[in-house]
C-alpha cells in the first residue's frame, strides 16, 4: 500500500471524522483522481496473501491483502517453472498475474475470460506486471461445445445463456478446453465460472482423460445455487470427474461425497496402485 493510501485511511478513521460519510462521499472523486495521478503508469503495489507482489490499477485498489487465501496458498505454490496453466474465469487477472510470474518465460498461462467488461482491466493488469508475454488472454466462454451465447454481467453474479445475443446481454463466443489445448498438455487449472463448471469440464474430456496431458491439479469454485440454470448437479459433476480418472476433495483434503454449498474443491488424478 502506498503512503498516500495509508494517510487517507488514517484520516478516514480519525475520531470525529469516521462518521462523516457525506464528506467522504463528496471527496472520493478528488481522492481517486489524485491516486490515479500518483500511481501513474506503475499502478499501486499490493502483496497478495503475504506471498505475491502485484501491481493493480487504482480503480481496483481494494484488491489485495487477503484474496481467497485458502485457494491461493494451495494452488500458487504448486506452480513449477515452465508449467502450462489455465485460469478459467480470469476476471481482472489477479491469479493470472501471479501464475505468469511463477511459471516464468518458459511457461504459459491461458486467461479465459468471457465478460467483455473485464477484458480491458485484465489486459492492463498483465501489462502492468510485465507478464503479458506469458499470459494469453482468451476472450471467450468455456463450455462443452463451440458457438455463441449471451453474457449477462451483474454486480454479484455473471453468467451465460445459450442464444445469439439479440434479445439482451452481449453475444460472446464459446469454445471448449479440448479445442483450446489441441493436442497440448495442461499442468494446472483453476475454474471459476459461476455455475458452468460442469460444462467446462465436459468440454475438456479428451484432455482430462489422457494421463500424458492432463492437469496434475484442478481447483474448481463450485456454485450449486446456479446449477439449476446451467443443467448441472453435485452428482453429475462428481461422476464426470471420477469418470475422467480424478479423485475429488475439499481443499483441506477431505473426500467430497456431495456438494451442497458454495466453495472450492480440488481434483487430482487417481493414483494407480502397483501390484
Amino acid at each position: 500500500m502506498t503512503s498516500l493510501e495509508k494517510i487517507a485511511i488514517r484520516l478516514r478513521h480519525l475520531p470525529g471524522l469516521r462518521q462523516l460519510k457525506p464528506l467522504w462521499t463528496a471527496l472520493r472523486p478528488l481522492y481517486e483522481g489524485v491516486l490515479k495521478a500518483f500511481a501513474g503508469d506503475s499502478g499501486l503495489p499490493r502483496v497478495i496473501n503475504g506471498m505475491d507482489s502485484i501491481r493493480v490499477l487504482p480503480e481496483w485498489r481494494n484488491l489485495g491483502g487477503a484474496y481467497e487465501p485458502e485457494v491461493w496458498k494451495l494452488l500458487l505454490p504448486a506452480i513449477r517453472p515452465g508449467d502450462i496453466i489455465a485460469d478459467v474465469g480470469a476476471h481482472v487477472g489477479m491469479y493470472a498475474v501471479a501464475m505468469g510470474a511463477r511459471t516464468g518465460a518458459t511457461g504459459r498461462v491461458l486467461a479465459v475470460e468471457a465478460d467483455p467488461g473485464n477484458l480491458p482491466h485484465l489486459r492492463a493488469h498483465l501489462k502492468l506486471n510485465a507478464v503479458d508475454n506469458i499470459v494469453e488472454v482468451v476472450p471467450k466462454a468455456l463450455s462443452d461445445h463451440e458457438g455463441r451465447a449471451v453474457w449477462h454481467s451483474q454486480d454479484v453474479q455473471s453468467g451465460l445463456q445459450t442464444g445469439d445475443g439479440k434479445d439482451c446481454g452481449v453475444s460472446v463466443e464459446m469454445t471448449t478446453l479440448d479445442q483450446l489445448l489441441g493436442g497440448g498438455r495442461l499442468d494446472l487449472m483453476l475454474i471459476d465460472i459461476e455455475g458452468y463448471e460442469e460444462a467446462a469440464v465436459r468440454g475438456g474430456a479428451r484432455l482430462l482423460a489422457d494421463p500424458a496431458r492432463r492437469p496434475r491439479m484442478i481447483v474448481v469454485e463450485v456454485h450449486p445455487y446456479a446449477w439449476q440454470a446451467s443443467g448441472g448437479s453435485s452428482a453429475t459433476l462428481l461422476s464426470l470427474l471420477h469418470g475422467l480418472g480424478y479423485e475429488v476433495s475439499w481443499l483441506d483434503g477431505r473426500p467430497v461425497t456431495e456438494i451442497s454449498a458454495y466453495g472450492h474443491v480440488m481434483a487430482v488424478p487417481v493414483k494407480v496402485k502397483r501390484s
